[in-house]
């Protein structure tokens, strides 16, 4: 994740959350799920207005069949190969959905859906965690990624300035609950299947670790 993301995700934390900076992360989520939740449900029926064109949907395919390409290519493990398999079935359910989505309404609940199906113990990953599950959150945040450049090309249709601006404060705070959930010591050296090179073959830019620290 660029790093001018996460540093906008983290302030709309401190400007949406009062006296985040003193909180742990458990009260930061708890908090920024309401917020997300109440925002997400005045927004929809405008999100329902803004379609998706049929230029952004042939874009995210053409991504993931990139990124399938080069993963391809790759010499994994058995047990790699395995636990990469489970995240990519799971991304391409929601993919098949993806390519049928009408709005950006649907396009936003399809990322939380995906984010559901995906353990906890998957997202909170660590080195210190089995290689199937530090392989499955290197996947993971890959295809996420893939889902939130869909939804940012996407959402800047969005026409209204006052739903884009509440549209955006949304997203940063999903952007910063997922990279506290997600935040582990992956940013110390790489991971064995090169997802960061692979993402920037896809066009998304730097993958999801290096999250560093969201709120010091």
């Amino acid at each position: 994740m660029p790093a001018e993301k996460t540093k906008q995700a983290a302030q709309t934390i401190i400007n949406e959350i009062p006296n985040a900076g003193k909180l742990n992360d458990a009260q930061i989520l708890v908090q920024a799920e309401q917020k997300i939740a109440r925002i997400g449900g005045e927004l929809s029926p405008q999100l329902k207005e803004v379609p998706v064109e049929l230029s952004k949907t042939s874009g995210l395919i053409d991504r993931y069949g990139g990124l399938r390409e080069k993963i391809a290519e790759q010499s994994l493990s058995d047990i790699e190969d395995q636990a990469l398999k489970r995240i990519s079935n799971t991304f391409e359910n929601v993919l098949v959905e993806a390519v049928d989505a009408k709005n950006l309404d649907e396009v936003w609940k399809l990322r939380i859906r995906f984010d559901q199906k995906i353990p906890e113990r998957v997202k909170r990953a660590t080195l210190k965690s089995s290689p199937q599950d530090q392989i499955a959150k290197d996947a993971w945040l890959t295809y996420r990624s893939l889902l939130n450049s869909f939804i940012d090309s996407t959402a800047d249709e969005i026409a209204d300035v006052a739903v884009k601006a509440d549209f955006n404060k949304m997203s940063d705070l999903y952007t910063a609950i997922t990279n506290i959930v997600a935040r582990a010591d992956f940013d110390k050296k790489g991971t064995r299947i090169g997802i960061r090179n692979l993402l920037r073959f896809a066009g998304i830019g730097a993958g999801g670790f290096g999250l560093g620290t969201l709120l010091d």
